[in-house]
């Protein structure tokens, strides 16, 4: 309910020309298609531009995980909370490369439950310890994920972005 608010403003200008020739004016216009095709093309080009205005970015997620921490069976089931308990115990009891694949698989977890600040908090411990390309690429994307998050939020003005799964 918006009560009367303004809740977004967006301007398109777009126009487009069609010709056609023909032996009289009739067929010259028939030639040229329908009027209600080239509304409908104008349309279209309307409708998407405006879907990018709303959602700028759209992002199919593929992660990788370490299976050997404590919590990794958790994680892989989509169960987000032992996981962390479990990474948690795991990044107190681990050191090395062992408490960097913790860190890690725990930077993952944020990230599912839409906490990406920590999940890059997180992540830049782990590759501190792990070095790799796998957790450098981590944290380059949920730093870029968190960017897109804050667009979304100044674009939705005063409520956070919904956190996705």
């Amino acid at each position: 309910d918006c009560d009367g608010e303004i809740v977004d403003v967006f301007t398109l200008r777009a126009a487009d020309a069609w010709e056609a020739e023909g032996d009289r004016r009739g067929i010259a216009r028939t030639n040229a298609g329908e009027p209600e095709d080239h509304i409908s093309a104008l349309m279209i080009t309307a409708g998407e531009r405006y879907l990018r205005h709303i959602s700028p970015f759209e992002a199919t997620i593929t992660r990788a995980y370490y299976r050997k921490p404590d919590g990794s069976k958790a994680l892989g089931a989509r169960r987000l909370e032992p996981a962390e308990k479990a990474l948690l115990a795991s990044v107190k009891t681990s050191d090395g490369k062992n408490k960097g694949k913790a860190l890690f698989n725990l930077a993952l977890v944020y990230e599912q439950q839409g906490r990406l600040d920590d999940a890059v908090k997180t992540a830049r411990r782990a590759n501190k310890l792990l070095d790799n390309d796998l957790s450098r690429e981590l944290l380059r994307k949920l730093r870029f994920r968190r960017a897109q998050e804050q667009v979304i939020t100044e674009q939705l003005g005063d409520e956070p972005a919904p956190a996705r799964p």
